[in-house]
């Protein structure tokens, strides 16, 4: 998963990059967990290995295809318990079938964005 991307219009070398990490990217980590920076002009690639905690995916492009965005304020909760005051006339069962539905569907959900955004 990546929580933030940082973009540079620049090539990554190592001098730079390790640069970067020490005044940029670490923090951004820190504070943030796991992230990305694009080098748009390309990098060379042992800079990969330059983080030393990991969780800092270096590309030279957007990853291509559908991205997946979590919503930060979404409520699996809330929207259980709507689920339920919504089905108040139906029975039991098909009640638990829909919030197992919509559990499944989230859960798949979350299992393809975290594949889409496993750069490794």
């Amino acid at each position: 998963m990546v929580n933030w991307v940082e973009s540079k219009a620049l090539f990554g070398d190592e001098k730079t990059h390790a640069e970067y990490i020490k005044s940029q990217l670490g923090s951004y980590w820190n504070r943030f967990g796991p992230g990305m920076v694009v080098y748009w002009c390309g990098f060379v690639e042992e800079i990969t290995s330059l983080v030393k905690y990991g969780g800092v995916v270096v590309r030279d492009d957007f990853p291509g295809g559908e991205l997946l965005r979590m919503d930060p304020f979404w409520d699996l909760k809330a929207e259980e318990e709507a689920l339920f005051e919504e089905e108040s006339d139906e029975d039991e069962e098909e009640s638990e079938k829909k919030v197992e539905s919509t559990l499944e569907r989230d859960g798949n959900k979350l299992e393809v964005m975290t594949e889409r955004l496993s750069l490794t």
